[in-house]
């Protein structure tokens, strides 16, 4: 909008009122008698002989209510995938590589090479050096990974009557559609990172569909049921990183890597229930003691759970996050804001196969998210 509509408006306001608003002080107080002062300009009242148009005055209105872009930056950045872990909540559950190009169809990071897990003859005595043929390399990789780049758009939409009403009830409705955009953005978002099957390859589909991760063979215990002891949980998880740490000859360990897992949210609750073989206490507090950082997701599969050692080298989120706001007049005579909002992801890159194992059978009997 030029600067000479908005002058005009300020120029006509009697009340103060658009003065008041462009201020810098919070604006949200503020709706109910600007939306009034609005309203009644939209529905024929005219400055200097001059009727303003339902898209100049839209724009009028963007500049003035603004939707506070922090406010909603610091909503749509809500992202399950980039929480911290339920137990060690200084630390993020996955690193996040955010340098995808949003204009991009695919992401092509690096697949870091196997960390030597079939050196089998490791114990040999090895001959002193006499040629070059008893050099032993380890590449610094191997080949290129591919991810499909997914963008998602989702908005809502606003009209000056819905934000007349909201206000005279003290009703936070920008707040409240944007919370909600946000939140299906970052379940949309987790989902693609676990169960998409877009793609040709395993590394292109989500991380339960990648046939590079590894499933273990110790057997899971049922989580939901009410024989199940916390003792029982907790001898159950160490066990299964024994295994995960045979298979991998402890490499991770070596390499300080945290060995953490991640389960539904309705199994974290479980975690947290008090068992009385342990004392009356939880067996999340057990395996925080044996430093298992543990997180959820809510839109995760209750059956299942996902074991990896956490590191960049590893797993990555791979994203490209964009906000768009960009309002928009349907009609002449109807002022509606339609606030679309973007998020641009490659999911979870697996870019390390022997980090990362799968298992399923700790909660059976409770239906999938």
């Amino acid at each position: 909008m030029s600067m000479f509509l908005v002058n005009q408006l300020v120029s006509e306001d009697k009340s103060g009122q658009l003065r008041k608003f462009f201020s810098s002080e919070k604006r949200e107080k503020r709706y109910d008698s600007l939306l009034v002062d609005l309203a009644s300009k939209v529905w024929g009242t005219s400055f200097g002989g001059k009727r303003f148009d339902a898209n100049s005055l839209l724009q009028t209105y963007e500049m003035a209510v603004d939707l506070d872009r922090r406010m909603v930056e610091q909503v749509v950045e809500v992202s399950f995938l980039r929480m911290n872990f339920g137990n060690f909540p200084n630390e993020k559950m996955f690193y996040e590589y955010t340098g995808v190009d949003p204009t991009a169809k695919i992401y092509s990071p690096i697949l870091v090479s196997p960390t030597g897990l079939d050196n089998t003859n490791k114990r040999d005595n090895l001959p002193d050096y006499v040629n070059p043929s008893e050099y032993r390399f380890i590449k610094a990789s191997s080949q290129l990974l591919r991810r499909p780049v997914r963008q998602e758009v989702e908005g809502f939409m606003m009209t000056i009557g819905d934000l007349e009403i909201a206000a005279a009830k003290g009703i936070d409705l920008q707040g409240i559609l944007s919370r909600r955009v946000a939140r299906d953005l970052a379940i949309s978002e987790q989902s693609y990172a676990l169960y998409s099957t877009v793609g040709s390859t395993p590394e292109e589909k989500g991380i339960f569909n990648n046939s590079a991760v590894g499933s273990i063979t110790q057997a899971m215990v049922n989580w939901g049921s009410a024989s199940t002891t916390g003792r029982a949980i907790i001898d159950n998880l160490i066990a299964a990183k024994g295994e995960i740490m045979g298979r991998t000859r402890a490499t991770f360990e070596t390499m300080r890597n945290p060995f953490c897992f991640i389960v539904s949210t309705l199994n974290y609750m479980i975690l947290e229930r008090t068992y009385s073989d342990l004392m009356g206490a939880s067996a999340l507090s057990f395996l925080t003691e044996r430093g298992f950082r543990i997180g959820q997701l809510p839109d995760m599969d209750n059956n299942t759970i996902l074991f990896y050692y956490n590191d960049p080298m590893n797993i990555e989120l791979s994203t490209a996050r964009v906000l768009g706001a960009l309002p928009q007049s349907y009609d002449a005579k109807t002022i509606a804001y339609y606030m679309p909002y973007e998020n641009i992801t490659a999911g979870l890159t697996l870019k390390r196969p022997e980090a990362v194992y799968k298992s399923t059978g700790i909660n059976p009997s409770a239906p999938p998210v």
